[in-house]
C-alpha cells in the first residue's frame, strides 16, 4: 500500500470542497464501498491524533492492498504522509499519520484504486472529509468521576456510624490497619472456588477514611487477594481468557491494568486517537481484541441549541473503541456522529457550563455481531451495528422504539446491560428517578426485535429494598445466581439464587462501581488437594494429615500466616514458610474435635507483602473436613454389623442392622457438613433411604444407637 505525498495547489482543496457539497457531506458512498469509515465522512470534533480506518466487512486480498493509494491533505497542514497497518482481523486498513492534524482544519481524503476481497469483490470509495476540533477544553481532574453523581437527585447518604455490620470475621486475619471493613450479612451456603471481586472507594464525602484496595474474597468475607492502590480502582473482574483487569484512576495517567492468574501486571490499555480513558467498561474478546471507552469534552455553543445555553459550554461526548491485538483502533464509535444532545433526559441541565448528556457506562457484544450500549443519561439501551456503527434500535428514553409489556416503570439511570444465555437482556436499574420510595433492582427483558416488544420477565430486588443512586451492576454468575452490586447502596452486594431468594449479602466500607462473582484460582502457588479429608474419628482422638503446596514460579513464595474460622484445625508448621521456586513444601494440619458431628473449615494460607512500594496479599485455600463420633458402641471396628447397599447409590439406599436395636437414628450429611436428611429405625432392623432428589457427590451417614449412646459414620457415594 502506497501513501502519496501531494504537491497540489490550494485550488485542489477548493475543487474537493465543491465535490463534497454535491455529495451531501460525503455520506453517499458507493454500493461496493467500505461499510465502515473512520472518521465518519463529514464529521466534526475529530481529535488531532486520530487515525483513519477503512473496513468493508469481508476478508481482504492482501496483495491488492499494495496497489491501493491514500492521498491526504489538510487545509492547514497541506500534504500529510503516514504509514499503513493491516489489522489482524484481515478486514481493516488503518492509516497512521506521521504527524498530528492541526486544530480547526478540514482534512480531505482521496482513495485511489480499488481493493479486492478474497471472494473477488471489488471495493472502492468516494473521497471524503472531516473536521479537526478547534480547541480541546481543560477539565477538573475528577470531572469524569464527578459526572457519575452529577444530574442525579440530591441524596442524603446514610451516616455510617448508624449502620452496624454483622460479622467482621476478617478482623483477626492480620489485615492492614487501613483495610476496608468487610462483613458477611447473609450467607446460606459456601460455593467452592467462586469468589467476589470488588474495589470499594470513598468519594463525595462518603466513606472519607476509605483507602482503595482491589479485593477478592470468599463466601465468609475472607480475602484471598488484595492490593493497595495509588488511586481509586473500578471494574475489577475476570475475563473469559483467564486474565483479570481493573481501571486505575491515577490522573493524568489513568489506565486499564491487566493481570495474569499469578497477579502479575502483564498489560495495560488506554484510549487511542487522543481520547481520555474512562473507567466504565473494558472487554477482552477471544480474538485478542478489546473494547475500551472514553469521553470527549468539546466546546459547543449551546445558545444555538437551547434557550439560555452557554455559548462556551463544555459538552462531554462518548467514545467507544475496538482495538486489535496490536492496539490499533479498528472500530471507533462517537456519540457526536449518532446521538443528539437533546436526547438527554429532563434532569440534565443543558444550560450548565459543563454538560454530560450521554454518560455511557457499558458495552456488550451480541451474538449477531452488534453492540448493546448503555447511555445512562438518556435512560436508554442502544443497539449499534458493529460493522457500520449505525443505530439499529433504541430501548426506552425519549427515542423509545419498543412497546413495554408488564412494565410501566421501565428503568432510570441504568448501568450494566448484558446478554443472558437465554437470549434475554439484563439491566441494573438504579431507579434514580422512579417514584417514591426509590429502589434499585436487576431487571430482565425478553425482546422481540422484529415486532419491537420488550416483555418484563423478572425484577430482582432486595428485601428490604436497597437504593443505589449511582453506579451498580447485575451479573449472572457462573453458578446461575444473580449478583447485584448496589453501587452506593448498603449493603454492597446481594446474591440471588435461581428462584430469586437472597443467597448471600455482604457489607464493605466503600462505594463500589461493580461487583462480580467469578470461579477463580491463582497459580502463584497451589495446593496438592483442594480438600483434605480426615475421615471419621472419635471425639477423644486427634489426627494429623499432610499435604503439599507447590510453586511453579521462578521466585520463592513466602507464606506469612494462615487463617481459619474455627479452632478445630491447626497448621503445625512454623511461619513464615518458604515454598522454593519450582518446588514444594509439606504442610501438616491437625484436627482437634470439640464435639460430635461433621467438622469443616477452610484454611487460608497467606503470602503478604507490606512495603512502601507494595501492600498485597496472595492466598490459597484448602477445605478441611472431619467426621466425629462419640462413644465406642458400634464403632469403627464394628462396621461389619451394618450393611449398606448399593453403594454407590442412585435412588434408594438400604441400611440393615445384623443386631437387633430398638432405637436407631440416621443423619445424612453432605461433604460440607450440611444436613441432607434424617431417618428413624424404631424397632426395625432395616430402612430404605430415598436419595433420588439429592445431588451427586460424597455423603456421610451417621448411625446412632440411642440405647448404647454409640455411633458410626459411613461414606456413601451418590451417583
Amino acid at each position: 500500500m502506497k501513501f502519496i505525498a501531494l504537491n497540489k495547489s490550494f485550488l485542489f482543496s477548493i475543487v474537493i470542497l465543491i465535490v463534497f457539497v454535491f455529495q451531501t457531506n460525503g455520506q453517499n458512498l458507493k454500493e461496493n464501498s467500505f461499510n465502515y469509515i473512520s472518521p465518519k465522512p463529514g464529521s466534526k470534533y475529530i481529535m488531532p491524533e486520530n487515525n483513519i480506518a477503512l473496513r468493508h466487512g469481508d476478508i481482504l486480498d492482501n496483495q491488492s492492498i499494495k496497489d491501493f493509494n491514500i492521498e491526504i491533505e489538510g487545509s492547514k497542514s497541506g500534504k500529510i504522509t503516514g504509514n499503513n497497518k493491516f489489522s489482524d482481523d484481515g478486514k481493516t486498513i488503518i492509516f497512521l499519520p506521521d504527524s498530528q492534524f492541526k486544530p480547526g482544519e478540514r482534512v480531505f481524503v482521496t482513495l485511489n484504486g480499488s481493493i479486492l476481497t478474497i471472494s473477488g469483490k471489488t471495493i472502492s470509495a468516494d473521497p471524503f472529509w472531516f473536521d479537526i476540533t478547534e480547541k480541546i477544553p481543560d477539565l477538573p481532574n475528577d470531572n469524569y468521576i464527578n459526572n457519575e453523581f452529577n444530574n442525579s437527585i440530591p441524596v442524603v447518604f446514610k451516616n455510617q456510624s448508624k449502620y452496624t455490620p454483622k460479622n467482621f470475621i476478617t478482623k483477626n486475619n492480620n489485615l492492614p490497619d487501613d483495610f476496608p471493613d468487610l462483613s458477611v450479612e447473609v450467607m446460606n451456603e459456601a460455593n467452592g472456588n467462586d469468589y467476589y471481586f470488588v474495589t470499594p472507594f470513598g468519594h463525595w464525602g462518603w466513606f472519607p477514611e476509605n483507602v482503595p484496595y482491589l479485593i477478592i474474597f470468599d463466601d465468609y468475607s475472607t480475602p484471598i487477594f488484595y492490593r493497595k492502590l495509588a488511586g481509586h480502582g473500578y471494574d475489577f473482574k475476570k475475563h473469559s481468557m483467564g486474565k483479570i483487569s481493573h481501571f486505575l484512576n491515577n490522573w493524568p495517567n489513568s489506565y486499564i491494568n491487566v493481570l495474569d492468574s499469578s497477579y502479575n501486571n502483564v498489560d495495560f490499555y488506554t484510549m487511542q486517537n487522543g481520547y481520555i480513558t474512562d473507567f466504565h467498561e473494558f472487554l477482552m474478546l477471544p480474538n485478542g481484541h478489546v473494547f475500551v471507552e472514553g469521553y470527549d469534552p468539546q466546546i459547543v455553543d449551546m445558545s444555538q441549541i437551547v434557550p439560555g445555553g452557554n455559548p462556551e459550554a463544555i459538552v462531554s461526548g462518548w467514545i467507544i473503541q475496538e482495538q486489535d491485538a496490536s492496539k490499533n483502533v479498528v472500530f471507533q464509535w462517537r456519540s457526536w456522529d449518532h446521538l443528539n444532545i437533546l436526547d438527554a433526559d429532563e434532569h440534565v441541565d443543558l444550560t450548565a457550563e459543563i454538560i454530560d448528556p450521554f454518560h455511557g457506562n457499558s458495552i456488550e457484544v451480541t451474538p449477531d455481531n452488534a453492540l448493546l450500549l448503555s447511555p445512562r443519561n438518556l435512560n436508554e439501551i442502544t443497539k449499534v451495528d458493529r460493522n457500520t456503527g449505525e443505530i439499529i434500535w433504541r430501548l426506552s428514553g425519549n427515542n423509545n422504539m419498543f412497546e413495554f409489556i408488564d412494565d410501566t416503570l421501565r428503568f432510570s439511570r441504568q448501568h450494566d446491560c448484558r446478554i443472558l444465555d437465554n437470549g434475554n437482556i439484563s439491566i441494573f436499574d438504579n431507579g434514580t428517578y422512579h417514584p417514591e420510595p426509590q429502589f434499585s433492582s436487576i431487571i430482565e427483558y425478553e425482546l422481540d426485535e422484529e415486532l419491537y416488544i420488550a416483555t418484563l420477565v423478572k425484577r430482582r430486588r432486595n428485601d428490604p429494598d436497597i437504593f443505589g443512586t449511582i453506579m451498580g451492576s447485575g451479573q449472572k454468575a457462573e453458578n446461575g445466581n444473580y449478583v447485584a452490586g448496589w453501587g452506593s447502596g448498603i449493603p454492597g452486594i446481594t446474591e440471588f439464587d435461581v428462584n430469586g431468594n437472597i443467597a448471600a449479602s455482604f457489607y464493605f466500607a466503600g462505594i463500589n462501581y461493580r461487583a462480580y462473582r467469578h470461579n477463580w484460582k491463582t497459580n502463584r502457588f497451589y495446593p496438592e488437594n483442594d480438600t483434605l479429608e480426615f475421615g471419621y474419628l472419635w471425639m477423644e482422638e486427634t489426627k494429623t494429615k499432610n499435604t503439599k503446596l507447590y510453586n511453579d514460579q521462578d521466585e520463592n513464595v513466602i507464606l506469612t500466616s494462615y487463617f481459619s474460622r474455627t479452632n478445630n484445625f491447626v497448621v503445625e508448621n512454623e511461619f513464615p514458610i518458604t515454598i522454593p521456586a519450582n518446588g514444594s513444601t509439606n504442610i501438616s494440619i491437625t484436627i482437634l474435635p470439640d464435639g460430635p458431628g461433621t467438622l469443616n473449615d477452610i484454611i487460608t494460607f497467606n503470602s503478604d507483602i507490606n512495603s512502601e512500594e507494595l501492600v498485597q496479599r496472595i492466598a490459597q485455600q484448602i477445605t478441611v473436613i472431619g467426621h466425629v463420633s462419640e462413644g465406642q458402641g458400634i464403632g469403627e471396628n464394628s462396621l461389619k454389623n451394618i450393611i449398606v447397599y448399593p453403594n454407590p447409590v442412585k435412588n434408594n439406599l438400604i441400611v440393615k442392622l445384623e443386631n437387633e436395636s430398638q432405637s436407631v437414628y440416621i443423619k445424612l450429611f453432605d461433604a460440607f457438613g450440611k444436613l441432607a436428611g434424617k431417618y428413624s429405625m424404631e424397632n426395625n432392623n432395616e430402612a430404605t433411604l430415598d436419595m433420588s432428589s439429592l445431588s451427586s457427590g460424597l455423603y456421610f451417614m451417621q448411625i446412632t444407637d440411642l440405647k448404647s449412646n454409640s455411633s458410626a459414620l459411613i461414606q456413601v457415594h451418590k451417583q
